[in-house]
């Protein structure tokens, strides 16, 4: 097994490279780039994926579940650049100069690093059998962007998602489309409340949309925490926070487990924190 850290530094340090060919004038910045390429900056790239990991509390099983999917589907190439770029590494520490090739290799690894492409048809396949692994609650969890803080707004986070949510819509030029994302989300708010929501309730929304829409700008402005405690007496209670975030935007799931399960940075540290469960136990 080789090491994401290494890995990690690998690529930070090519940046420094890359900077350190450039002009007088950025070389002043090739330290700081350094400094990061140091272990404070490899445990600062593994706290970002731990902070979102650790809310969703993952059990063995799913832990195991995930990399078995992505292990299964990972294209061959990917554990060999990892073993060039140990080599890599190693020639770099002894003072070797990279090569043309070497700096290929980088971006290749970089690529790797940031999980697969978008549009690969694969990759959509993998999300889809990850998300079937994880539960209503830790969906919610990847929906709302969960970093391990307690639910935003505890008490109003709903209001608070549909307010953020409806100033986007305000800054909106088209008011066809401006209507169609009202409609969206006024069904995303109907979605998180389990169908809970009655007519009355529905309409008393449509209406405040309506009248927000219809502001001006300075206006909007000037009535935000009116709006919002407003807002705090609209949404029903039953309205889920996290499964507020998912209805309005099932995109960001998804972009959520390729940066949590699909990298190799995040699977190193899936199968550390697997490793430190099966210790306890």
């Amino acid at each position: 097994m080789y090491r994401m850290r290494g890995y990690s530094v690998v690529l930070i340090l090519a940046i420094a490279i890359a900077m350190s060919c450039g002009s007088a004038v950025a070389q002043p910045r090739v330290p700081q780039m350094q400094m990061v390429a140091g272990g404070a900056g490899s445990v600062l790239l593994d706290m970002m994926v731990l902070l979102r990991l650790a809310p969703l509390q993952l059990s063995v099983a799913q832990i195991d579940a995930i990399l078995q999917v992505c292990e299964d589907r990972q294209p061959q190439t990917a554990s060999e650049t990892m073993q060039q770029l140990e080599e890599l590494r190693e020639r770099l520490l002894r003072g070797e100069q990279p090569t043309a090739a070497d700096l290929q290799l980088l971006g290749q690894a970089f690529r790797n690093l940031r999980g697969p492409a978008g549009d690969d048809p694969q990759a959509e396949q993998t999300i889809q059998i990850i998300e079937a692994l994880l539960t209503p609650e830790q969906l919610a969890m990847l929906a709302q962007g969960f970093m391990g803080r307690g639910r935003r707004q505890a008490d109003s986070g709903a209001a608070f998602a549909v307010f953020a949510a409806l100033t986007r819509i305000m800054n909106e030029a088209d008011a066809d489309k401006q209507r169609q994302e009202t409609e969206a989300l006024l069904k995303a708010i109907g979605e998180a409340a389990g169908g809970q929501m009655d007519e009355a309730a529905i309409q008393d929304l449509q209406n405040f949309f309506d009248r927000v829409l219809a502001m001006g700008e300075a206006e909007f402005t000037e009535s935000r925490q009116e709006l919002l405690t407003e807002l705090e007496v609209l949404v029903p209670p039953e309205v889920d926070v996290g499964k507020l975030y998912l209805a309005m935007d099932p995109e960001r799931v998804q972009q959520q487990i390729r940066f949590l399960f699909m990298t190799e940075q995040a699977q190193q540290l899936l199968r550390e924190m697997r490793d430190a469960r099966a210790e306890e136990e």
